[in-house]
């Protein structure tokens, strides 16, 4: 995985979970309503911090594994 994917899912990441109200802390995502939805659906209006990645991968992977793929590695750089 380059370098600079890693860094184009990090900066969509951010930009999903930017404002507070898109941002879910012990959840993938959420729906406008405040129910739980899977990370990839259309509804997912908020993130925590997997769910924003995986979000961010999967919007540039159009892969659901590739993009599960993606963040753990990410996400293994960062802990």
């Amino acid at each position: 995985m380059s370098r600079q994917l890693d860094n184009q899912v990090t900066k969509r990441a951010r930009a999903l979970i930017h404002k507070q109200k898109q941002w879910r802390r012990m959840v993938y995502a959420m729906d406008a309503k405040g129910e739980r939805v899977d990370w990839c659906s259309e509804q997912a209006s908020a993130y925590c911090a997997i769910g924003a990645l995986r979000r961010a991968a999967f919007d540039l992977s159009g892969d659901r594994q590739h993009a599960i793929m993606i963040t753990n590695k990410i996400a293994q750089k960062i802990r």
